[in-house]
């Protein structure tokens, strides 16, 4: 992995995930392949819109960086705001990518589906509260240096 280019090594991570939780669904009991591809497309979607929060982060998190690029009060709270904005958006189209989903799956009818798409961050919000926030914070900052 080390001689990867950026792009490389986070293709390389999405497989890694993807295996992951194909792996995950199986154990679970959910084998069926197009379900399976139809949760991972989600997922690829949500992923597009996270790309947009993580570039609007990243000019967050390099102006508070003192090797990074300093803003004034005015200046951070523009990039602040376009972050939170990002985010609201990210948040309104995950809706309606979930809502979607749910039409063709029919997740809310299946309990232990949705458990464990709940419990895997793929819907909803309930899994951040069984996170540890000081790792969330340090993946979120990992995740931004490539920007």
């Amino acid at each position: 992995m080390a001689k990867m280019t950026p792009q490389q090594m986070r293709e390389q991570m999405r497989k890694m995930q993807e295996q992951g939780l194909r792996l995950t669904f199986d154990r679970a009991g959910f084998k069926d392949r197009k379900l399976q591809d139809r949760i991972l497309a989600l997922i690829a979607e949500q992923e597009k819109t996270r790309e947009k929060v993580r570039k609007a982060g990243a000019k967050v998190y390099l102006a508070l960086e003192p090797q990074g690029i300093p803003t004034d009060k005015q200046g951070m709270t523009i990039l602040l705001v376009n972050y939170l904005n990002a985010v609201d958006d990210a948040k309104e189209e995950r809706e309606t990518l979930t809502k979607a989903l749910d039409k063709e799956i029919d997740f809310t009818s299946n309990p232990h589906l949705m458990a464990l798409l709940t419990l895997q961050g793929i819907i909803g919000e309930a899994s951040w509260f069984t996170s540890d926030v000081a790792m969330q914070g340090s993946m979120t900052i990992g995740s931004l240096a490539g920007y």
